[in-house]
């Protein structure tokens, strides 16, 4: 079913897109006035160091990089939106050694075509990839691995309407819309991780039916987003995604909440802060609802995540801010 559905949705973002082309004067001169390039780089460093220090504290260095890019262009009555967003920190502590702190890829492509009911509406059809760069490892055993790329990897392929008032806010319908979760790490694939099929186990624990890699979900997505200035100096990039999954617990609505605020302090030093909330009905945590030490149960939680950091900072643009 999930080749069938990806294929069916190419056609239709195909022909969606070749239709506009088709309506249109072709003026390939000016064309590269229709492309706006966006980005932003940034990498923040702390350090920690501490010698017969009565309050205590633990030796350390830690570092994230930034590197978002946003490649979009717009004629007339059709849009084609790209963008590519990474995220990687890494912590060395004395005690510990070293830690990840952030990771995240990003790929993104939409395209769309104004509706014939309004000017700010466009039918549109969009893929996105989302995963992580390299392992990541329990917060209370550093032996014990979570998650690492392409477990979890998500897959994510709709079609619907795209309301865009202006370059900086924009919202996504899309009633039809297909996501593939990918866990390619067995030990994790066996444990049912991220919604996938579990393991069957016989009555020693030897696995007898291993767990399935891939699972696919068909439902409803949404997404409101924005990405500018909101104070002189200030710029917020937040993004709300919803998705809800129509054949297995619609009610259960999947919520991802990005937001990455960057304060200029001048051309080249800025603050970055990221702040992001999930709740994924899919990732299951072990919980102590005792307190006793005992894990009895096993359930969705909040996820919240704040990195703050100050350091070098870059911005580029081929034209000039709206």
């Amino acid at each position: 079913m999930g080749k069938k559905f990806y294929l069916s949705i190419f056609l239709l973002i195909s022909a969606l897109w070749g239709n506009a082309q088709n309506s249109e004067e072709p003026r390939p001169a000016d064309s590269v006035k229709y492309w706006k390039l966006d980005g932003i780089s940034s990498v923040n460093l702390s350090q920690s160091s501490y010698s017969n220090w009565n309050a205590g504290g633990v030796n350390s260095i830690a570092g994230t990089a930034i590197f978002n890019v946003f490649y979009n262009y717009k004629k007339k009555n059709r849009f084609w939106d790209n963008r590519l967003e990474t995220n990687f920190g890494l912590r060395n502590e004395e005690s510990r050694g070293i830690l990840k702190t952030d990771d995240k890829l990003l790929i993104e492509s939409k395209m769309g075509r104004r509706a014939n009911f309004g000017k700010h509406w466009f039918y549109s059809g969009a893929v996105s990839f989302n995963t992580q760069f390299a392992p990541g490892k329990s917060a209370d055993d550093d032996s014990t691995i979570i998650s690492r790329f392409l477990a979890p990897g998500y897959l994510m392929v709709n079609l619907g309407l795209d309301y865009k008032p202006n370059d900086r806010f924009s919202i996504s319908i899309s009633p039809l819309t297909q996501r593939t979760t990918f866990v390619y790490d067995q030990n994790l694939a066996d444990a049912g991780n991220f919604g996938v099929e579990g393991a069957i186990y016989d009555d020693l624990g030897v696995v007898i039916t291993p767990g399935k890699n891939v699972r696919h979900e068909t439902g409803g997505f949404v997404r409101v987003e924005y990405r500018g200035p909101i104070v002189k100096n200030v710029k917020l990039q937040s993004k709300l995604s919803l998705f809800s999954n129509y054949l297995e617990n619609p009610q259960n609505v999947d919520v991802y909440f990005e937001n990455l605020l960057t304060f200029k302090v001048n051309k080249y030093i800025s603050t970055s802060l990221i702040l992001n909330m999930i709740y994924d009905d899919d990732i299951n945590f072990e919980i102590d609802s005792n307190g006793d030490g005992n894990i009895d149960e096993r359930g969705p939680r909040l996820q919240f995540k704040q990195v703050l950091g100050l350091g070098l900072s870059y911005t580029f643009s081929n034209h000039e801010e709206d």
